[in-house]
């Protein structure tokens, strides 16, 4: 009996001491929490797709005369517990034939995140979705790499007397027609951005020149004066004046003596009305008229509907039991859309400090 018990206990622990070191010796290490399903890139990748889907969202919301609404995620916080435990039982044959020996282990690993959600409303949401973007955010864009012509077609409502459709940067009734010369005009300022010989400054000055205490922004743009394109920007645009080799337009914000525009920019909410008239309305909603204009000439956006989930969306979201998306493949609508949630962040920045003046290369189209 005894040489039983003591090949019993041998065999026993042989098998016990992997088992409990396999259990007692697991743990998280660093880089497993913050990979895997529930690591920072999983985070990362869900609030990413998220935020396209709401404003793509919002977007398809105004084309049908609906009320837009934003959730910001303010905060994201996660903890991970990991937990081993171990409970060994076994019995001395002889003692008990139906259970001889058992051992039991428990491994529990859980992840608790808590996302916090703070609606856009009140002085966030004036602050953010209605105020004009403000001309230093524009000359931020343009830094950042934009095209002139994206960023002036997206957010700038008209400049030097030239409009750019404001009868869409609201609800629209009839079809927008004044944007030709508007269009042409960027086109070509976004040649001389190309060749880097464009330069775009932001400064104060007086409002008023009998008073220099009412101080507000200006906006500066140079070009040089030579070849045919100088020439027809010169005119199109009414305030080009020559120094030396070089074309300058000085504009400041809002409206000249005469009533002329200086440079007149949307907010943020006028540029996603602008943008929800590149939404494909389906055939059957005749309530929703179909509009000629295209956000600007050349189409900046275009927003697709089906009856099921695309499987080749940028972004998609259901609304109105039916799909809408932007196709992975339409590189210009993807550019505008980022550019539009750039500049829906960008509005969070209170900053006034306006930037130093910069030759603007080459940009992202």
């Amino acid at each position: 009996m005894n040489t039983i018990v003591l090949e019993y206990i041998l065999k026993i622990k042989h098998l016990f001491i992997p088992v409990l070191a396999l259990l007692v010796g697991c743990h998280v290490p660093a880089d497993r929490a913050m990979d895997g399903a529930g690591g920072r890139t999983s985070y990362n990748n869900v609030l990413q797709r998220t935020s396209k889907e709401q404003m793509l969202l919002n977007i398809v919301r105004l084309r049908y005369f609906d009320v837009p609404y934003f959730l910001d995620v303010g905060n994201v916080t996660t903890q991970f517990t990991y937990k081993t435990t171990v409970a060994p039982s076994f019995t001395i044959p002889g003692f008990s034939e139906k259970n001889p020996a058992k051992i039991a282990g428990e491994v529990q690993w859980q992840n608790q995140p808590t996302i916090q959600y703070a609606p856009v409303q009140g002085q966030a949401y004036v602050h953010q979705l209605l105020q004009p973007v403000g001309l230093r955010h524009i000359q931020e864009l343009l830094y950042s790499g934009w095209s002139i012509e994206r960023v002036f077609r997206l957010i700038v409502q008209g400049f030097d007397g030239l409009l750019n459709a404001p009868e869409a940067s609201g609800p629209l009734h009839t079809d927008a027609k004044s944007y030709d010369e508007f269009a042409e005009a960027v086109k070509l300022l976004r040649k001389f951005q190309e060749m880097g010989e464009l330069q775009i400054g932001v400064d104060l000055a007086a409002q008023d020149e009998d008073d220099e205490k009412k101080m507000a922004h200006q906006l500066q743009l140079a070009f040089p004066a030579e070849g045919k394109d100088a020439q027809r920007l010169n005119e199109l645009l009414y305030g080009l004046k020559m120094r030396g080799k070089r074309y300058y337009l000085t504009l400041k914000l809002g409206f000249d003596k005469t009533g002329r525009i200086g440079v007149l920019p949307r907010s943020v909410l006028s540029s996603i009305y602008f943008l929800s008239q590149g939404v494909e309305v389906p055939a059957g909603d005749k309530c929703i008229k179909e509009i000629k204009y295209c956000n600007g000439g050349d189409q900046l956006i275009t927003v697709r509907n089906c009856t099921h989930c695309p499987t080749n969306a940028f972004a998609a979201v259901k609304y109105r039991d039916r799909w809408y998306y932007i196709h992975e493949q339409d590189m210009e609508s993807k550019k505008t859309f980022v550019l539009l949630q750039q500049l829906y962040n960008l509005k969070g920045d209170i900053s006034t400090q306006p930037p130093p003046l910069l030759t603007l290369p080459l940009g992202l189209g």
